[in-house]
C-alpha cells in the first residue's frame, strides 16, 4: 500500500508540472509583418462594390500584413482586425471579415485601407478574438 501512494503522489506530481508548464507557455502573440502600396486604379474589380467612382487616381491601397501565433491548446473564434483611420483614408476594405485560428498554429492576417496617394503609411490597429469565451484586444502600430 505504501508503494501504492508513492507512486499515486508521483504521478500527480507529474501531473501538476506537465498543468504548470502548459499553462506558463501558452500564449497568443501578434505583429507586424510589413506594408505594400498599390495603386488604386489597379484595382478596379476590387474596389467596384464600393462605388467610390471612375477616377481612382490620387488614391492608393495600402496593405499591412500581421502575424498571429496561437501557442495555445485552444481555437481562437472571431479573430479581426481593425484600423484607426486617419484623415484621408476612405474605407478600410474587408473590415468585417472573422478567422478562426487553430490551436498550436500561426497564421496571417491582411488589413487594407483605401487613402489619398502622399498619406503616411503608419496606422494604429487593434486584433480581436476570443479565447475561451472571453474577449481579447491587442493594440499595434502598423509600419
Amino acid at each position: 500500500m505504501k508503494y501504492v501512494a508513492i507512486l499515486l503522489t508521483l504521478v500527480l506530481v507529474a501531473c501538476l508540472a506537465g498543468t504548470a508548464y502548459l499553462y506558463l507557455t501558452c500564449e497568443v502573440t501578434v505583429e507586424a509583418l510589413g506594408v505594400t502600396a498599390t495603386e488604386a486604379a489597379s484595382q478596379r474589380e476590387r474596389l467596384a462594390e464600393l462605388q467610390v467612382g471612375e477616377d481612382l487616381t490620387g488614391y492608393v491601397l495600402y496593405t499591412w500584413r500581421i502575424r498571429v501565433k496561437n501557442t495555445t491548446f485552444v481555437e481562437l473564434d472571431e479573430l479581426q482586425t481593425l484600423a484607426a483611420l486617419q484623415p484621408g483614408d476612405v474605407c478600410q476594405l474587408d473590415a468585417a471579415r472573422a478567422w478562426k485560428l487553430a490551436p498550436r498554429s500561426e497564421g496571417e492576417l491582411e488589413i487594407t485601407v483605401l487613402t489619398r496617394v502622399n498619406t503616411t503609411p503608419v496606422r494604429e490597429a487593434t486584433v480581436s478574438w476570443y479565447l475561451w469565451g472571453q474577449p481579447t484586444v491587442r493594440s499595434l502600430t502598423l509600419r
